[in-house]
């Protein structure tokens, strides 16, 4: 076998063929001069690396298209090769055709093997017309062969062109801290080792699209000194009614939300997180199932801001004090209140409808009221004062509160308060509690909490049914 390489080297190829017609004998001799890399492989491509027949090798055309070298020898194969190494996954495209004349046009076949895996079997059936394909490939080293089978003295050949190997390294540093600008700290970014995700118009995205049963990750890693807000814009997607297709968000290790497309064709929402001061590493992983270029998870719009309104009220003053600040009731997404609170103030908590965090540590309340946070999904962070003695029926029910602090004056948790929280992962009760009663359903349906440390809890009297 002759190897031919992608260089500028200019290569002579003769193409000698005795052609019998109809009982004449006609020799054809074909001298072409190739600049194989430019004429056979689209220029954007990588290098690969070319093995061609040795007996009946394959040319090139005065059209620039690769032609399988045994149109006349029955019962004969023509084989032509690449092989190329990347340590990112790749996409081999190329264009290709066979010759087909009337009944018997079965009599030639085009093949194609990549890492002895057939891809492609084509038997034109009257179409010679030029068709296009693209495979996708992990990383690491890889053969793609093109082998002509004749079955009989028909003159037929197949054609080859427009090869293309392309790379998919991963968002570029650069890239990435593009896509971070909207956050106050620095963040660290970890790839994917085997597929990477990759930037495109200010968003990242999964790099498994064409890899079933593959995952695809990314990682975040930042610290914060103050109390923050995450956000993002996620999207997952998947072409078929598939199940097991989605996006998995977790942050140190644990998860905390899922984007699960199922049978759906595609999902769409905006995340939100509050976190303490601390280290966090972020995780998103998208799960494929199925080879499809429309099964992918993307996320955009990523921010780590402080965004706090902060007040200092006296009784019924609340909304005359957020609106001092912010335009409508309605920009305020983290509150934090000092001073004495009433009735009338809870009102107006009531009209925050896009508030996700409130931070009452300095306020003077002496309760949670009965349904002020109910199915609040983007509620998130609750920081209660000490002075607090319940926690009323209902307050967080369906909420997406994470950890739960108790400080040591709450006598009572009313029924349904934390029902159904599913991403409560941690209460902490403080030391010395005059904790009493723990009413029905207060904590049912929270699947994320495994246990609480009733340690510094002595004078609990009252679990109602049903409570955990």
């Amino acid at each position: 076998m002759r190897k031919l390489t992608n260089g500028l080297t200019i290569l002579s190829l003769l193409f000698c063929t005795l052609v019998k017609i109809q009982g004449a004998t006609i020799d054809s001799v074909i001298t072409v001069q190739v600049e194989w890399y430019d004429s056979i492989v689209v220029k954007e491509s990588i290098p690969i690396v070319w093995q061609n027949d040795a007996t009946y090798p394959w040319t090139l055309t005065s059209k620039g298209r690769l032609k399988s070298g045994n149109s006349n020898f029955a019962y004969s194969q023509s084989e032509l090769s690449f092989t190329y190494s990347s340590e990112y996954p790749t996409s081999v495209s190329f264009d290709y055709s066979v010759d087909s004349r009337y009944y018997n046009s079965y009599y030639n076949c085009l093949k194609v093997e990549i890492d002895s895996v057939s891809r492609l079997s084509y038997d034109p059936n009257y179409d010679s017309s030029t068709q296009s394909v693209t495979y996708w490939l992990p990383k690491g080293e890889h053969t793609v062969v093109f082998r002509d089978t004749v079955y009989g003295n028909t003159g037929y050949s197949s054609y080859i062109s427009n090869v293309k190997v392309t790379e998919y390294p991963g968002a570029t540093a650069t890239e990435l801290d593009s896509f971070t600008n909207a956050c106050i700290v620095p963040v660290t970014w970890e790839h994917d080792t085997n597929y990477p995700w990759m930037y495109s118009d200010n968003r990242i995205s999964s790099g498994n699209a064409h890899f079933a049963n593959t995952t695809s990750t990314i990682k975040a890693t930042f610290t914060i000194e103050e109390t923050s807000r995450i956000r993002f814009y996620n999207y997952a997607k998947t072409e078929y009614y598939t199940q097991g297709n989605g996006l998995l968000f977790s942050i140190n290790g644990k998860n905390v939300y899922s984007n699960n497309v199922g049978y759906s064709y595609g999902n769409g929402e905006y995340y939100y997180m509050v976190v303490d001061p601390g280290t966090y590493v972020l995780e998103w992983q998208y799960n494929n199932t199925v080879d499809h270029s429309d099964n992918y998870a993307y996320i955009e719009d990523l921010s780590i801001t402080q965004n706090w309104t902060e007040v200092n009220i006296t009784p019924g003053t609340l909304g005359i004090e957020i609106l001092s600040k912010e335009n409508v009731l309605q920009d305020v997404e983290m509150l934090r209140v000092s001073g004495e609170m009433n009735a009338d103030d809870w009102a107006i908590v009531k009209q925050l409808s896009n508030l996700y965090a409130i931070d009452l540590s300095d306020a003077i309340i002496t309760e949670i009221p009965d349904y002020c946070f109910d199915g609040w999904s983007r509620m998130q962070y609750i920081v209660l004062p000490d002075g607090i003695k319940r926690i009323g029926a209902y307050s967080f029910r369906n909420t997406q509160i994470m950890e739960l602090s108790i400080p040591s004056s709450l006598t009572s948790i009313g029924k349904y308060a934390f029902y159904g929280c599913a991403n409560l992962l941690n209460v902490e009760i403080a030391d010395s509690s005059s904790l009493q009663t723990i009413n029905s359903y207060a904590f049912h349906g929270c699947s994320g909490l495994n246990d609480i440390d009733f340690t510094g809890v002595t004078l609990l009297e009252t679990i109602g049914d049903y409570a955990f």
